[in-house]
Parts: C-alpha cells; structure tokens; sequence
C-alpha cells in the first residue's frame, strides 16, 4: 500500500521568533549602544530547536580632542537540539532511500513493547539468520527522539581600540585588540 505523503507527515512546520532591545545614548563625549536579542527557532524535523541569547555593548569615548577609545564587546549563547548528521544518520536520507508503502504513524512508536526498536529497513530472513534484522538505517523517530545532537555553546568576543584624527579626513588606527573566548 502506498503512503504518498509519509515523507512530508515526517516534517513539521518550523517557526522562528525574533525579539530583540537597543538602548543608545551619550553625549559629546561620549557614545553607547547596549542590545540584546532573543531566536527561537523550532526545526522541521520532530524534537529539534535552537535558542539564541545575544548582548551586544558598543561605545566610544572622546579621551581629548582628536584621540577617541572604542569598543564593542559581544556574548552569544545558543542551546540546540539538532537532527543527527551522517550519511545513515538523520532524516536526509529518507528522500533517497525511504519506501514509499512505509506508514509513517507506525514507526512514530519507535520500540517493540520488549524494548527492541522498530525499523524500516529490514532484512529478509535465511534460514542462517532466521529472525529478521535491521539493516543500515535506523527508524527516523529514534534518531529524532533518543539520539540527537545536543549544542550548548558561549562565546565572548569583541574589539577595543584607539583612533587619533590627523587631518579632518584622516584618521589612525592604534593598538586594535582583538578578543574571543568560547565554550563549547
């Protein structure tokens, strides 16, 4: 029996939220810009997402007439559960390889009630191997829900510097520093 749709009924709709805040100010001395911004993003294949915390500071500071320090400091921290990689791993290659009679409201229930998983590609019994086996691929929901890739990353980077005017239309750049610490 065919199931036409049961590649798109694997997918679902995925979603982004954005929100995000700037706060400016200074004087004539000085100037600010402090932001934060928030992603969500719900992925097209099932148990996946991303969160997105970004806080951004940048300033700059007239020290005297012609000399000005700037800086722009950046901490990114994003959680995600995404879908496995992999030649044999993730739903990728369901496009390919995937059969077109497989129901997929049945392997949405991944395991046997003894616990063994439920899979799509299975071997033909011989009377060597007379019980059936799964072969190369695993069932697409096993992998969504037991065995993703999990991302917790934090990242601190940014710059700080020195300009000096010249001339009206000239300036020069000293001691640029340049900053990135991460965790992955």
């Amino acid at each position: 029996m065919a199931y036409p749709d049961n590649i798109k009924d694997f997918y679902e709709t995925g979603y982004t939220f954005n929100n995000g805040v700037n706060v400016t100010g200074g004087n004539e001395n000085t100037a600010f810009r402090l932001s934060y911004n928030n992603t969500s993003i719900g992925g097209v294949e099932p148990n996946t997402w991303l969160r997105r915390n970004n806080l951004g500071f940048s300033g700059s500071l007239d020290i005297v007439p012609k000399l000005t320090l700037t800086t722009n400091l950046n901490y990114a921290n994003n959680k995600a559960q995404r879908p496995k990689q992999g030649s044999e791993d993730g739903a990728r290659f369901m496009v390919q390889w995937f059969q077109r009679s497989m129901d997929m409201r049945r392997l949405k229930d991944y395991r046997y009630p003894d616990g063994r998983i439920l899979g799509w590609s299975i071997s033909t019994p011989t009377t060597a191997n007379p019980l059936p086996r799964l072969t190369n691929w695993n069932n697409p929901y096993f992998l969504a829900y037991e065995s993703p890739a999990n991302d917790d990353r934090d990242r601190f980077f940014g710059d700080v510097g020195l300009t000096y005017e010249v001339l009206l239309a000239l300036k020069s750049a000293a001691l640029p520093a340049a900053i990135c610490l991460r965790r992955i």
